[in-house]
C-alpha cells in the first residue's frame, strides 16, 4: 500500500502576477493471489483541475513467461463549466516459447 502528496507551486504567473498551488494526492494497493496473479489498483487525484485517475491491473501468468492482462483506466472530471468521464479496458495477451 502506498500513498504520496505532492504541492507543486508558482508565484507570479501571466499578466495578473497571480500564484498558484496544485495539490497532487495518489495511493495505490498491490495484492498477489499468488505469484502468478496479481492485481494493482492506483488512484491519483489533481487539485488543479478537480480529475481522478483510477487505474486497476489485473495480470495471470498462464505458462512460463506467457501472461494475459486485463487493464481498467477511469478518469473523471468535475470542472464548472464542463463535467465528463471516460472509461477504457484494454486487454493483452503474450506468449513466450522457450525453445
Amino acid at each position: 500500500m502506498k500513498f504520496d502528496y505532492e504541492l507543486n507551486s508558482a508565484e507570479s504567473l501571466g499578466g495578473n502576477k497571480k500564484d498558484k498551488g496544485v495539490h497532487l494526492y495518489s495511493g495505490g494497493l498491490g495484492l498477489a493471489l499468488n505469484p502468478k496473479l496479481q492485481g494493482t489498483m492506483h488512484y491519483q487525484y489533481n487539485s488543479m483541475n478537480k480529475t481522478g485517475r483510477w487505474n486497476a491491473r489485473l495480470s495471470w501468468e498462464y505458462c512460463p513467461l506467457s501472461f494475459v492482462y486485463l487493464v481498467l483506466n477511469e478518469t473523471r472530471s468535475d470542472l464548472a463549466f464542463v463535467r465528463f468521464r471516460t472509461t477504457g479496458l484494454i486487454g493483452e495477451i503474450s506468449s513466450m516459447k522457450q525453445i
